[in-house]
């Protein structure tokens, strides 16, 4: 796939300059077998990347295994759930459900727990374990 990436309001302000370039990169792709794009900031600034952009930060650190044990035992044993009610199953206290949180976020960036991602994450996310589906 080739994907051209542009700004809407440049693509209007320069159609015509840009429209014989598009015309030959599909070309292009098409001479190789690939499916030729145009995208704008539309398609690309979505909740989708909200979310990833949310996630990134809780990528970078391992997920304390203990945590990640009572987390994932819980949400075997609760099936599809939301994201509160998961850390309340877990923990009484708010400062051991707060303490969780890293670990579950880690968790559902690396889809060892899934969710909708075109859909804002949060407390009330539905959330569940991707192999029990």
């Amino acid at each position: 796939m080739l994907v051209d990436v542009k700004y809407r309001s440049h693509l209007a302000k320069h159609w015509e300059v840009l429209k014989p370039r598009f015309k030959a990169a599909l070309q292009y792709a098409k001479a190789r077998g690939w499916i030729y794009r145009i995208k704008t900031e539309t398609e690309i600034r979505t909740t989708y990347l909200q979310n990833a952009r949310f996630l990134l930060p809780f990528l970078r650190c391992a997920p304390d295994p203990v945590h990640e044990a009572i987390i994932m035992g819980r949400l075997e044993s609760l099936g599809t759930t939301t994201v509160e009610r998961l850390l309340s199953a877990c923990a009484s206290d708010e400062w051991n459900r707060a303490m969780l949180i890293p670990t579950l976020w880690c968790l559902v960036g690396r889809r060892n727990i899934a969710t909708s991602l075109d859909e804002p994450i949060g407390l009330g996310s539905p959330i569940w374990d991707p192999l029990s589906v």
